[in-house]
Order: structure tokens, then sequence, then C-alpha cells
């Protein structure tokens, strides 16, 4: 694999897809996180919501939305 690639439309970068015009969360890593398993502990608790955190800049009203899951520990 080449380090270097040059005339690409979008390109794969820390989990976003980087276009000309836009920059958008890779569809793996939505998957990923709709089948994350429940979690058991408040160690397993943290790590949900410290992925969810990382993507919280594509989600209107993320803080309203993580409120319950917060409020939790």
């Amino acid at each position: 694999m080449s380090k270097c690639e040059f005339g690409m439309s979008e390109m794969l970068y820390l989990g976003h897809v980087i276009g000309a015009h836009e920059v958008h969360v890779h569809q793996e890593k939505i998957k990923s996180i709709s089948e994350w398993p429940p979690p058991r502990n408040v160690t397993e608790h943290k790590c949900f919501l410290g992925l969810c955190t990382y993507y919280r800049r594509y989600v209107k009203l993320f803080s309203q939305l993580v409120t319950p899951l917060t409020d939790l520990y």
C-alpha cells in the first residue's frame, strides 16, 4: 500500500470521510455504534459514551440526547 494517493475525491481519516466540500462519519463506525452490546458495568458505559461523544458534532442536540445516559452514573 502506498502512503500517497493523488486525485481522490474522498479519503478516510480517523473514522471520518473527508470530501471536497464536506466531512461525514464513515458508515462502518455508525454500524459499530448501533451494534455495540449493552454495557454491563460503569466502565463499559463510560466507554460507550466516549465513543459516541467523539462523533457529537454530527448529532443535532447531542447533549440533550445523552443526558439520561450521563445521569446513570
